[in-house]
């Protein structure tokens, strides 16, 4: 016989044993990234090196490393960043980016000597949706 309790453990079993996919970063806002950074440029992705393949079937998002060109420094210097860092198989819903050849980002970052992880919670803007920036660095 079917009863209320026959259901909701099943249900609550289920809820608890699945991956958690929501998204729960709020990206940092350019204008306050701005403020925060000691280091920011736009950067172009030269080159993409797998690091680790990553298997999307098994939620493994892998690795890979973007190297780069500095096309504008607006604070502090880029030389001392190696690469730029992301997912090679993003999985859905938390946020992460791929790094292809001719992407453009504005970086953020107050970091030295390391690289820098590109996601989307992560103070890396993908040039197309911010170019307001250029606005930001006429007005300092």
């Amino acid at each position: 016989m079917l009863t209320t309790h026959n259901l909701l453990v099943p249900l609550a079993l289920m809820l608890c044993l699945s991956p958690a996919y929501a998204f729960k970063c709020k990206p940092l806002a350019a204008v306050d990234a701005w403020h925060n950074s000691s280091n920011i440029f736009l950067a172009e992705v030269t080159d993409v090196e797998v690091i680790q393949e990553g298997n999307k079937a098994t939620n493994d998002a892998g690795e890979r490393h973007g190297h780069f060109t500095v096309l504008e420094q607006f604070k502090g210097s880029a030389k001392t960043i190696p690469y730029l860092r992301s997912a090679n198989h993003p999985i859905c819903c938390i946020g992460q980016v791929k790094l292809d050849k001719g992407d453009q980002f504005y970086i953020f970052t107050s970091a030295s000597d390391e690289p820098v992880y590109v996601n989307a919670c992560a103070a890396a803007k993908y040039r197309k949706d911010h170019d307001e920036l250029l606005k930001l660095k006429n007005s300092h």
